[in-house]
């Protein structure tokens, strides 16, 4: 992997970070958390709410706070010894059978087994767990019978053992147990029974119910008509509070009227009631209500802001558990609620706190930030060193928090190569690739990108997943334009979702619906991977007709523009032309050009054969007063020693372009007059030109091929020749005899189309260059000279290109 930035094309910032949503439920996060919520409504029937909300970690955050009521040994259980407990529990169920007619009788011996089933041991307990399918059936005659008050005990002992027996919960899950569940929730909703329904038992039952995962719409409807319709809210305690809001979102259902009587509850006190319930609310409540509401996608400013008080006067940070900091930091993320202050209480408390924590937490933790654009890189440098201790970790996030990972630190440009190494490596696996899902793969190719890490292995495989299971369908055009952006910003080409993309964009017209940085881009891509698409570049150019869209254009978006359709050798559009004449008119307009941005505007315009003097002065000027102090002659030996290929590309362009003004002096008179005045800026381009070229030349085995077919044909010719009287240019052969230079051109020096290989700008303007300056120039194609079989076709191949200047030998 390599890390830092790729200036393959000059370079193109980045777009902002792509959208969050919440993954798919197919991911390694635990529980699915489904993206359509069903919601009671008014009229007591389901709907569909789809929430749109961001990222959501999809795993159990643990129960630190479940707040259920406490254990109360029911009046009938008698003290048994350990030993004897067994037997007691195995007597239960008969009785209960025997006595399923009389429901009074079944509610007291049920409130006794499940008590008794909670205070024994393991050993113990674990028989009578096979008898539970035969509990529910023994129950099923006397469920209808029970009053409020009975169910109200039943239901939250059921919970507890639940929660401490796993066996219980997986036979809770069965038919017969969801049947039992459901039947429970249908006799309380009745009218009759749900009208002695005090606050604390309808707290309660959606307590118990969110706990278990059991969504009995029925019940839930009941209990918002109940507490609505009457004053049951204003008599609810603040742990009742917080634990309804829980269950509700426990149990993905949000009933608007509730959820809003609720908060009115929590920070209002609401009518006939003198205090708000969140006086009386313990960290873990604050905690369990700022999660319900944001997992439910409830927005009120007002609680939220009533909630972070009142964790923040009562410094509850220092009293909960870092699991539950991170809950709250997550609720607060995904409403996007930036709190600064309370989000940097978190972090504090946090530090030196995340030794044991899940790998799940950390991603959750860093997404928190990250979504609220609040960076503290000790927080952040303190997840990554999680994940670099404990290696394990990263194999535990799945495909989707592993893009949340990235993603996180990459749009908090929080620097961790050894972190973003570890998580591209493990996303890079087979299973793990298979599991992404299309937002996810977005987010990682982004985050990569846009922290210069670049891993081709995972950016191909997202490819041919995309590819493969036609993903590049389901993508807005902001999502197709930032994959564009995070290959092209990696230099990772693949063809095949290159032409997808292009297609989709041509043939659904979003071309048209581009906003300006999207058109930019898109062509700034196809163009850095010298990827050319006709088609596609017609679309773009035709929707460069509109003049409003050209005025809206920032530097960005002209130069990458301009600079597209020029190294992809594709006329440049006279209306962008006329653009930049118009633009480059504006000294406030051209105060905001960097120096990437100017060079790739005045190259672009020597590729188009521009005449315009006016626009290249302004931009030759502008290019020189950037490059003051930054190149003297102490310092250029050693620029030109360590530029690499794609940091050279811009002193290239420099040069290029000054040649162009240099041929074309007459009309391009103020340009030329201008470059007199250059001087050492110009001497030292030139060393940084000639030094490029020659590394650029340096032979190849196809060049060599080449050069032993000429000297077969008795050809004179010298290699790596740099002609002085064309500008230094560097060329692979010059023939000794006739002003005649061969260019063995490898695929660096063209463009893919749909049919082959194309010049690239750069190679159509140094040839012209060259011919301007006398010479004629034989290009030999890579595309070509692989096609000839042996030295003999060779030959003739270099025969026929030279013909008539070179005879014909006896072969």
């Amino acid at each position: 992997m390599v890390h830092g930035a790729h200036w393959n094309s000059g370079g193109s910032d980045p777009p902002s970070p792509p959208p969050q949503r919440s993954p798919s439920s197919d991911d390694a996060w635990g529980p699915s958390w489904p993206l359509k919520l069903p919601v009671a409504s008014e009229g007591g029937q389901p709907r569909v709410h789809d929430h749109g909300l961001s990222w959501l970690p999809e795993y159990d955050w643990g129960d630190t706070n479940r707040g259920n009521v406490a254990l109360k040994k029911p009046q009938k259980v008698v003290e048994d010894k350990p030993a004897e407990m067994g037997l007691l529990l195995d007597g239960y169920i008969p009785q209960l059978e025997r006595h399923a007619n009389d429901p009074d009788i079944v509610a007291e011996l049920l409130e006794g087994f499940l008590y008794a089933c909670l205070v024994a041991s393991p050993e113990d307990l674990s028989p009578i767990t096979e008898q539970f399918p035969r509990l529910f059936t023994a129950l099923k005659p006397s469920i209808g019978a029970l009053s409020m008050g009975q169910v109200g005990k039943i239901v939250p002992l059921l919970d507890l053992l639940a929660e401490k027996e796993p066996r219980f919960r997986s036979r809770l899950a069965t038919a017969l147990g969801l049947e039992f569940m459901h039947s429970l929730a249908d006799r309380c909703a009745q009218p009759e029974v749900r009208s002695k329904m005090t606050a604390s038992m309808g707290s309660q039952l959606l307590a118990t119910y969110g706990n278990l995962g059991i969504c009995p719409l029925g019940l839930v409807q009941a209990i918002s008509d109940r507490f609505l319709h009457s004053r049951l809210i204003a008599q609810l305690q603040g742990k009742e509070v917080a634990q309804m809001a829980r269950g509700l979102a426990k149990m993905h259902v949000l009933d608007a009227p509730l959820m809003n009587a609720l908060a009115e509850r929590t920070y209002k006190g609401g009518a006939g009631v003198s205090r708000p319930a969140i006086t009386q609310f313990t960290s873990g409540d604050v905690v369990d209500m700022a999660w319900a509401v944001a997992t439910l996608g409830v927005t009120d400013e007002g609680l939220m802001n009533s909630l972070s008080q009142r964790f923040l006067l009562e410094s509850f940070a220092v009293r909960l558990h870092p699991r539950e900091l991170t809950r709250l930091a997550w609720a607060y993320g995904q409403l996007g609620n930036r709190n600064g202050l309370l989000m940097r209480t978190i972090a504090e408390a946090l530090q030196g706190n995340l030794l044991a924590a899940p790998a799940q937490d950390l991603a959750a933790l860093a997404w928190s930030y990250a979504v609220l654009g609040i960076r503290l890189p000790s927080l952040m440098e303190s997840i990554a060193k999680q994940f670099a201790s404990r290696p394990e970790l990263a194999a535990k996030l799945g495909a989707q928090g592993i893009s949340s990972l990235a993603w996180s630190f990459a749009t908090l440009k929080v620097s961790s190569p050894e972190l973003l190494d570890t998580l591209g490596s493990q996303a890079a696996k087979e299973e793990v690739l298979a599991a992404f899902n299309p937002l996810a793969i977005v987010n990682i190719a982004w985050a990569l990108a846009a922290t210069g890490t670049r891993n081709e292995r995972l950016m191909t495989g997202l490819a041919e997943k995309m590819v493969k299971d036609k993903i590049l369908t389901t993508y807005s055009q902001q999502e197709l334009v930032n994959l564009l952006w995070s290959f092209a910003t990696l230099g990772v080409k693949h063809r095949r979702m290159m032409d997808g993309i292009g297609e989709r964009v041509r043939s659904e017209g979003l071309v048209a619906a581009f906003t300006a940085q999207e058109l930019a881009d898109t062509a700034w891509a196809f163009g850095s991977l010298a990827i050319r698409d006709d088609a596609l570049m017609a679309a773009i150019a035709k929707r460069l007709d509109d003049e409003h869209l050209i005025q809206s254009f920032g530097p960005r978006e002209l130069s990458n523009l301009i600079w597209a359709f020029a190294s992809l050798g594709v006329p440049v559009p006279e209306t962008l032309l006329a653009g930049v004449a118009r633009q480059t008119e504006s000294e406030e307009f051209m105060d905001r050009f960097n120096a990437r941005q100017l060079t790739k505007v005045a190259w672009a315009l020597a590729v188009a054969n521009s005449k315009n003097d006016a626009s290249l002065s302004t931009l030759l000027f502008r290019i020189l007063s950037r490059a003051v102090g930054t190149l003297n002659p102490e310092v250029c030996p050693l620029v030109v020693g360590e530029f690499d290929e794609h940091s050279l590309l811009g002193f290239l362009e420099v040069y290029q372009t000054t040649i162009h003004v240099q041929q074309y002096s007459a009309e391009l008179s103020s340009s030329a007059k201008l470059l007199e005045k250059l001087g050492n800026f110009m001497t030292q381009c030139k060393a940084v030109f000639v030094a490029a070229s020659q590394k650029a030349t340096k032979q190849s085995h196809l060049h060599l091929e080449v050069s032993v077919s000429l000297l077969e044909m008795l050809v004179p010719f010298q290699e790596e020749a740099v002609l002085e009287d064309a500008a230094f240019y560097s060329v692979d052969i010059k023939l000794l005899d006739r002003p005649t230079v061969i260019e063995v051109e490898e695929p660096s020096q063209f463009v893919q189309t749909k049919s082959g290989y194309r010049p690239s700008g750069f190679t159509l303007l140094k040839h012209k260059q060259l011919e301007a300056f006398g010479y004629e120039v034989i290009s030999v194609p890579f595309f070509e000279w692989n096609e000839l079989k042996g030295p003999e076709e060779q030959r003739r191949y270099l025969s026929r290109r030279l013909a008539p200047l070179a005879p014909m030998p006896n072969l």
